[in-house]
């Protein structure tokens, strides 16, 4: 029985340290545009949960990774995004349009859409704008 509940503590404290290693780099990288997106991968995102004059909700970049990480997706790098093109009504508790980003394989693709992503290419503007934007996570302002 000890073996057993120490090999679970191990097995946890090892998730918790791939995903800190993992994600170590987000904030450093999720100013980065799609066209640095690596050949093979390809950003999904989901939204963020926050609602408008609600400044303390909505989930982050690193929670919303676990949630792929759960499924065996691999996260390369997340951040927070955006909504464009899109007009919101102001109306506190109405939707804000943000978004969580995250990098992943492209094979990883229909698990991640089981998980509740989407690919961000459905956000795509007719016309040519991406249709997000990458964002301060904690101000909302862009990013260059």
């Amino acid at each position: 029985m000890f073996a057993a509940s120490r090999t679970l503590h191990l097995s946890a404290l090892l998730a918790v340290c791939a995903l800190s290693a993992g994600l170590s780099g987000c904030g450093e990288e999720s100013d980065a545009p799609i066209e640095n997106v690596r050949r093979g991968n390809t950003l999904v995102y989901e939204g963020r949960g926050r609602l408008q004059c609600d400044f303390t909700g909505g989930i982050t970049p690193e929670q919303s990774a676990m949630k792929l990480i759960r499924e065996g997706v691999d996260v390369l790098r997340s951040g927070c995004g955006g909504m464009t093109e899109v007009a919101f009504a102001a109306v506190c508790g109405g939707p804000s349009g943000e978004l969580v980003l995250h990098e992943i394989r492209s094979a990883n693709l229909d698990t991640a859409e089981r998980a509740g992503f989407r690919d961000v290419s459905e956000l795509k503007v007719p016309g040519g704008s991406q249709g997000y934007a990458w964002v301060d996570c904690d101000t909302g302002n862009t990013l260059p």
